[in-house]
């Protein structure tokens, strides 16, 4: 009987250890009923944001921080090292526009182009522009955000521009339409 005794004793423990492991909230465990902390947990894997549709901006297409309140004109080097005026954005970050694009027949609508080049967005009453621009600016309302345009031309940031007054995307060819990437002269066009 001591046997039986320990033996049932060791069972028991184990089942005991068993349901407490797999009702603790450990590593991968998920508990449908539980509701969210008041403080987010430093360990806990970030909830995947909803697929984005046709012509939204995808996760990190374009963050808030992306909000522009002024546009000037600055120096901006280009890939081959020559120092040109062109327009840059609030954290002197080169502004783009796409040659064949336009509000009526937008070519950078899509998610796998606005994951590079994210739409510059702002609010028109508030937006700030420097002394020698003479381009016309609108705001153009669609997929749930207000694209900045000059004469008529939606405005983008490039995601492969790592620091103020980089060019990195002038003269690339679109690879989700017609068109080249420029970057914006004081006029509103395409600089050459």
């Amino acid at each position: 009987m001591t046997i039986h005794k320990i033996l049932t004793t060791a069972l028991l423990t184990t089942a005991v250890l068993l349901g407490a492991t797999a009702c603790s909230a450990g590593e991968g465990a998920t508990d449908s009923s539980a509701k969210p902390s008041a403080k987010p947990s430093s360990s806990a894997a970030p909830a995947p944001a909803p697929a984005p549709g046709p012509g939204q901006v995808p996760p990190g297409g374009a963050p808030a921080e992306l909000l522009t309140t002024a546009l000037e004109a600055a120096t901006v080097t280009l890939a081959d090292g020559r120092g040109v005026t062109a327009l840059v954005d609030d954290r002197g970050f080169s502004v783009y526009l796409l040659t064949d694009d336009s509000v009526a027949d937008p070519q950078c609508n899509v998610p796998e182009c606005l994951g590079f080049w994210s739409p510059v967005t702002g609010d028109l009453a508030a937006l700030a522009v420097g002394e020698g621009i003479s381009g016309e600016f609108a705001v153009w309302s669609h997929d749930g955000f207000e694209q900045l345009t000059i004469n008529g031309f939606p405005l983008y940031s490039f995601g492969g521009d790592n620091s103020a007054g980089a060019a990195g995307g002038h003269g690339l060819n679109s690879n989700f339409g017609e068109g080249k990437w420029s970057i914006v002269a004081p006029d509103g066009t395409a600089v050459q």
